[in-house]
């Protein structure tokens, strides 16, 4: 699920948007949950009169039990 999506845009054919994200799973061993959270920071630009995506950050803030989705180990956040 993505919420809180700002998206800025100025003169410049340039823009950057933010958004937080939750990955939520359910199996037959587990309730559903929230497994992981955190926000993207994406930046845009036009050309020609049309927006192109760029690049995607992906910064993880919370992890929770990851056993059933992910193939690998997912390093904890790191904490600023």
């Amino acid at each position: 699920m993505t919420t809180n999506v700002i998206v800025e845009v100025d003169d410049t054919p340039a823009g950057l948007a933010r958004s937080y994200y939750t990955v939520f799973q359910q199996t037959d061993e587990l309730p559903l949950q929230p497994i992981i959270c955190g926000h993207y920071r994406d930046t845009f630009h036009q050309v020609s009169g049309r927006w192109w995506f760029d690049t995607r950050e992906m910064f993880v803030d919370f992890v929770g039990d990851l056993s059933h989705h992910l193939l690998f180990k997912l390093d904890p956040p790191k904490r600023d």
